[in-house]
């Protein structure tokens, strides 16, 4: 390391190249009327020097002729112009920090109707402005070099980019690109920062506001072609991407279209017929039966349901007949549905035979079965003793008791015998 001061000059080499390699120097012009603190026919420096150089009455650096700063770091203060060139001034991948602090008018870079130039991944911040013939600014291959430009009293907080910036190729500022009307000049290398990218447009710089990176692309995936129905939409063919939100009609995704475009509205029902219908019977209800879609098969209205019919029956026929003491009964059918219902027929209530004396039959009443007239004749022979009242008499009256006791037994064998032909007759009655 060195450190030079002068109260003139802290290095001067007026027919000379000053030639600062590997090395950290510092100048310093401490008089207020000093001159500038490095005074050089040509200045180099370079292979990562630091140098500082401050000059209270002059510029802090004044090159006669060529002056070249490549991979090295400067801090460069002068009070007219920090670094003042006769010729072209080259800076090559280095950082620079310059500033004037005398008068407004000087610059913190000037170059004498010559070239500033300004390559590779350099930093350079002119506290003042800078100006030249021209100004070239070359960025290295694949990387961005940025130009800001503002005030001195704000500097790099109210600093912008100028023009185009940043820069991807050579760019060239003239006089006429009044670069040098601005305090605050700021070249530096540029990222870009922050912005979201989509599937169609790459992200966008927070800080130029230039697109950056490359767009996502679509992920979009297939919707097969799908026909509509009486109730439900259909769609075309198409394809979504779930990270836009965007519908496409093509497999390339070059025709957008919105998501009411894919849609084939349903059509509706169309002719309906009549199902599940079936008539009333006497043993089953009916249905009026549903209407149907034909074509989707869907039930519209549903049917009601219809009360079962009457029984149609035949006449009647009698299937056990009443008797004086037992009820009878009677049937008639369905001719549909062949249903049987039968009915009871009341007893008569009336004898079939008068001997019987039971009161159920009135009198005079005639029973086929009871005797006929020839064998009441008999019995009433048999049985009558008005005939033989004489006899009997007479029998009384000559004393002898042998005809009483005859016609005793003749009365009780009668009556035994009209007994039996009348149980005979009611009991083949009963078992009719």
């Amino acid at each position: 390391m060195a450190t030079v001061n002068g109260q003139s000059n802290a290095l001067y080499s007026i027919n000379n190249i000053i030639d600062i390699s590997n090395s950290t120097v510092e100048a310093y012009a401490v008089a207020d009327n000093s001159y500038p603190a490095i005074w050089a026919n040509a200045l180099t420096v370079s292979n990562k020097s630091n140098v500082t150089v401050d000059s209270n009455g002059d510029s802090g650096i004044y090159i006669l002729n060529q002056c070249k700063i490549s991979d090295s770091t400067l801090k460069v203060q002068g009070y007219y112009d920090a670094i003042f060139g006769d010729n072209d001034i080259n800076i090559v991948n280095s950082k620079i920090e310059s500033t004037s602090t005398g008068n407004q008018g000087n610059y913190a870079i000037y170059s004498n109707d010559h070239t500033i130039s300004v390559t590779g991944n350099s930093d350079i911040t002119a506290n003042a402005g800078m100006d030249a013939d021209q100004i070239v600014i070359s960025p290295t291959t694949g990387q961005m070099l940025e130009v800001k430009v503002g005030n001195l009293a704000e500097g790099e907080t109210g600093a912008a980019h100028f023009n185009d910036s940043p820069y991807t190729e050579p760019v060239t500022f003239t006089a006429a690109d009044d670069l040098w009307t601005y305090t605050y000049v700021h070249i530096k290398p540029h990222t870009h920062i922050g912005g979201t990218a989509t599937c169609t447009d790459p992200a966008i710089c927070d800080d130029c506001g230039k697109p950056y990176g490359n767009a996502l692309g679509h992920k979009a995936v297939k919707t097969e072609a799908k026909a509509p129905t009486c109730t439900e939409d259909g769609n075309i063919e198409n394809w979504y991407c779930d990270a836009c939100g965007k519908y496409f009609s093509d497999e390339a995704l070059t025709e957008e279209i919105i998501k009411e475009k894919t849609v084939i509205k349903a059509t509706g029902h169309g002719e309906t017929e009549l199902k599940n219908a079936k008539e009333a019977t006497c043993t089953e209800e009916g249905y009026t039966g549903d209407k149907v879609c034909k074509v989707c098969g869907e039930v519209i209205e549903k049917g009601t349901v219809i009360e079962k019919i009457a029984h149609t029956f035949g006449e009647w026929t009698v299937t056990k007949e009443p008797t004086a003491t037992e009820k009878g009964e009677k049937q008639h059918t369905c001719t549909i549905c062949g249903y049987v219902e039968k009915q009871e027929i009341p007893a008569t209530g009336t004898p079939t035979n008068p001997s019987e004396g039971n009161g159920n039959s009135p009198i005079g009443t005639t029973d086929p079965k009871a005797p006929t007239s020839d064998n009441q004749t008999d019995n009433k022979t048999v049985s009558d003793t008005s005939n033989n009242k004489t006899n009997n008499k007479d029998v009384l009256n000559t004393g002898d008791d042998s005809s009483i006791a005859l016609w005793v037994t003749v009365m009780l064998g009668a009556g035994a015998i009209l007994t039996g032909i009348v149980l005979y007759n009611r009991k083949k009655r009963y078992n009719k």
